[in-house]
């Protein structure tokens, strides 16, 4: 590689990602080095498997309990296989050290698809949680999610293996206006 970049964004997560959106749109030249692959999301259990399902690459064990932690090794990382559930940051905490990102928050709400599903796209399984939970006595509510809700199929259920309807967001997007904007992915590569 004979270019010259001003900046090497190292991964494609949504850390990554966002970097080099930001960068690659203020005319910054952006290398972004993914160590997976770029292959478009299709949704199996083999894509997951090879993606997040290799043990001590991707997938690591607690020492107790072990518990499964994945990581997606693949452009948009970990963000193409989890549910696409959108969480609030602790605004108290990070307030407390001087760090104020509200407006920054507000400004991507108003970018992403952030809203809580619709009722004809809970499944089964979340229906029956919701209903026991509200049986109980419990303040059940739907919480926000990362999902283009148009295009969400009924009964898909293929949110944690990487939706191959572009219905939820992930952090390819960004990855994706990146490219668009000058910066240059390289796949399959170690940094």
């Amino acid at each position: 590689m004979n270019e010259k970049y001003d900046v090497a964004v190292i991964g494609s997560g949504p850390g990554g990602a966002t970097v080099a959106k930001e960068l690659s749109e203020r005319g910054r030249r952006v290398l972004i080095l993914e160590w997976g692959s770029h292959a478009p999301v299709n949704g199996t259990l083999a894509q997951f498997a090879v993606n997040a399902g290799v043990p001590g690459k991707s997938v690591l064990f607690t020492n107790r309990q072990l518990l499964a932690i994945f990581r997606g090794i693949c452009t948009g990382g970990s963000s193409i296989f989890y549910c696409g559930t959108a969480f609030d940051p602790p605004y108290d905490m990070l307030n407390a050290y001087g760090i104020g990102i509200e407006k920054d928050i507000r400004e991507l709400k108003a970018a992403l698809p952030v809203a809580p599903l619709s009722d004809d796209l809970v499944g089964p399984a979340a229906r029956r949680m919701m209903d026991s939970a509200v049986d109980l006595g419990y303040g059940w509510k739907k919480l926000n999610k990362f999902i283009y809700q148009d295009k969400c199929r009924l009964g898909c259920a293929k949110c944690s293996y990487g939706c191959p309807y572009d219905a939820k967001w992930t952090a390819r997007h960004f990855v994706e206006q990146a490219v668009d904007a000058g910066a240059e992915l390289v796949s399959h590569a170690r940094a």
